[in-house]
């Protein structure tokens, strides 16, 4: 299995200077952008409904497909380096990324909290093959219920979810579920700083 690192730094990887040098996951894989994204859909695909990640990973889409969130909804999003970097890419060098989202109100136990993000993997050509870059939006956490006065449907307890933080950890453990898809597994290596 391929260890993940977030890397610091990682020089010329994309034809955007813009596009942050911060933590999240970078792998290059030997295979040219449109199989890696073909790939990507595959495996999201084929994750059994009795796997613990079919609820996280539940669908994929390419960036051409209807569903793939718009760029005036993610501008609504809670800004981040790596999101405000992606959005600022033309769209001819997203043309390959797939966005992952988990199944609709589900939270995973990650860093202490019960957590949800939805993942957008950047698919971009590169010497040899292509990067691989995790870029996450939507993160939220649930801290239980509490009482609202105007709930949605008047006075009770709802859900008490939170905008958070981008989790590094669960971007990491995408790049790794990545890496081990067995269509990229053998040319993936990791990124030198």
């Amino acid at each position: 299995m391929i260890s993940i690192v977030a890397l610091a730094c990682c020089t010329g990887l994309y034809a955007s200077p813009s596009f942050p040098s911060d933590a999240s996951p970078r792998l290059h894989v030997a295979l040219a952008p449109e199989r890696v994204s073909a790939a990507i859909l595959a495996g999201v695909a084929r994750v059994p409904s009795s796997h613990p990640l079919a609820l996280r990973y539940r669908q994929a889409y390419p960036f051409s497909h209807p569903l793939f969130p718009p760029d005036g909804e993610l501008r609504g999003e809670t800004p981040t380096p790596a999101l405000s970097a992606w959005l600022a890419l033309p769209p001819a060098q997203r043309r390959h990324d797939v966005v992952i989202l988990p199944a609709s109100d589900y939270h995973w136990r990650q860093d202490g909290n019960d957590y949800r993000a939805t993942f957008i993997v950047h698919v971009a050509p590169a010497a040899g093959g292509s990067d691989i870059v995790i870029v996450q939006y939507g993160a939220r956490t649930l801290h239980g219920k509490s009482f609202r006065l105007l709930g949605r449907t008047g006075p009770g307890r709802y859900l008490d979810i939170r905008p958070a933080a981008p989790s590094p950890a669960a971007a990491a453990e995408l790049a790794a579920w990545l890496a081990a898809l067995p269509e990229l597994a053998a040319p993936a290596r990791r990124q030198q700083p």
